[in-house]
């Protein structure tokens, strides 16, 4: 009698286990469909969506295409929803400064170098979406402004 018992006990936990997987995951699908609820990180602002946008319609698919901003993992949400977003692109974090640590999740990059043109061109980046760095890169030449703060420039 006791191996009965504890076949339906075991039966009813994988029971339980499947209705309640199955409403959680109709759950989080009726909230994603629902409105404006997204599955991101509530840390990721709304701009985001237009500059991604942009880059999208600006960047042909297949490339790869650079993300150059200030040396800070707080950029690091953003990466991920831009090289998500992007694809087939594929994208490359590119942090203006020094690595902070051995496992620094960008490629570090120095623009007050001139030769730093060089490193993008040894990679194959001939696109390179910049935030953050208005004034250590000037938007000049092939350069394409999102706004003050953001642009894409083609390196040709």
């Amino acid at each position: 009698m006791k191996l009965n018992r504890r076949i339906a006990l075991y039966a009813l936990a994988l029971w339980m286990q499947l209705v309640f997987g199955l409403g959680m995951t109709l759950w989080r699908d009726t909230l994603t469909l629902s409105g404006n609820w997204q599955i991101y990180m509530g840390s990721i602002s709304h701009d985001l969506n237009g500059f991604t946008e942009f880059a999208s319609q600006n960047t042909p698919p297949r490339e790869i295409v650079g993300y150059l901003t200030p040396p800070s993992d707080d950029y690091l949400t953003r990466y991920a929803r831009l090289a998500i977003e992007l694809y087939p692109r594929r994208v490359v974090w590119l942090g203006n400064g020094p690595a902070e640590s051995p496992i620094t999740a960008w490629t570090s990059v120095d623009v007050r170098d001139s030769n730093w043109v060089r490193v993008l061109e040894k990679r194959d980046i001939r696109y390179v979406l910049i935030e953050g760095l208005a004034d250590a890169v000037p938007c000049q030449q092939n350069c394409v402004r999102f706004d003050e703060t953001r642009s894409l420039w083609v390196v040709k």
